[in-house]
């Protein structure tokens, strides 16, 4: 079976660090999404920075 599998254009997910690589790889190589990594930028703590 060839099922393909498409993401909305922002995809967010809040996991436990130690089980972050494994995540990603379940999204990058059985889902076959890309993934694109971002830093998250804390906008309360960046107004803080000013």
């Amino acid at each position: 079976m060839n099922t393909k599998f498409e993401a909305g254009i922002n995809i967010a997910i809040k996991i436990p660090k130690n089980k972050y690589e494994k995540t990603v790889s379940f999204y990058r190589d059985i889902l076959k999404l890309e993934v694109e990594e971002k830093p998250i930028i804390n906008l309360r703590f960046r107004e803080h920075m000013k």
